[in-house]
């Protein structure tokens, strides 16, 4: 599972760093490595990363989740949020996940990057 994450968060900082970033951003590396914090989307288990620049989380199908394996990323792009997704899983697991995301606000995706990021004790 850890090499699985890994090359997950490597997948979503390359995806965050060409989807629309100015290039002065887009050249420079992200570490999305903090966390996990656990969550419940579409009535399954998530693990929710944080990167150390606090404009990205990368949310990680949990062990046991049968939309794993799966990643979404978020992030602002536009003045708003994006939510992307890819993985392999069951597609009802990860739509149902894919719903309760979109049906958060801005205000709330940006709390979810922001308590991400924070340093877990």
């Amino acid at each position: 599972m850890n090499k699985l994450c890994a090359l997950i968060l490597v997948f979503a900082v390359m995806l965050n760093a060409s989807a629309g970033e100015p290039a002065s951003q887009a050249g420079g590396q992200k570490s999305c490595t903090i966390g996990p914090t656990e969550k419940t989307f579409g009535k399954t288990k998530w693990l929710v990363y944080g990167c150390d620049d606090a404009t990205m989380a990368v949310i990680v199908s949990a062990a046991g989740n049968p939309a794993g394996p799966f990643y979404f990323a978020v992030y602002r792009e536009a003045g708003r949020y994006r939510i992307v997704g890819e993985g392999t899983g069951s597609k009802t697991a990860s739509g149902a996940a894919l719903k309760d995301l979109q049906a958060l606000s801005d205000t709330a995706l940006d709390g979810l990057v922001r308590e991400a990021a924070r340093p877990k004790p």
